[in-house]
């Protein structure tokens, strides 16, 4: 199965989410989709059951790429990025 994460478009730079999921890309599969309020992420074994019930290590990773793009954010906010990050998201995740 998969683990879905969706992060707030108005707290979630789009740019640190992104980050994240290429820092942990050698360790499931993603999809990356976004709504008005969201960016929405689906991870997932590459070689594991979408059907069945999320892995142990779908669970972990879901919760180390969250932590990761929220000290992303954390970071990018604190050095006055914000402005510019945010002008990015208009385009999306890429």
């Amino acid at each position: 199965m998969s683990v879905r994460i969706r992060f707030r478009r108005d707290l979630y730079p789009g740019a640190c989410v992104d980050e994240a999921l290429q820092v942990y890309a050698p360790y499931v599969a993603t999809t990356r989709k976004e709504s008005p309020d969201y960016w929405e992420v689906c991870l997932f074994e590459q070689d594991g059951d979408e059907d069945g019930p999320p892995s142990k290590k779908e669970r972990r990773v879901a919760g180390e790429v969250s932590n990761f793009a929220l000290g992303l954010t954390i970071r990018a906010r604190s050095r006055g990025m914000s402005d510019e990050l945010n002008a990015s998201d208009s385009e999306g995740l890429r």
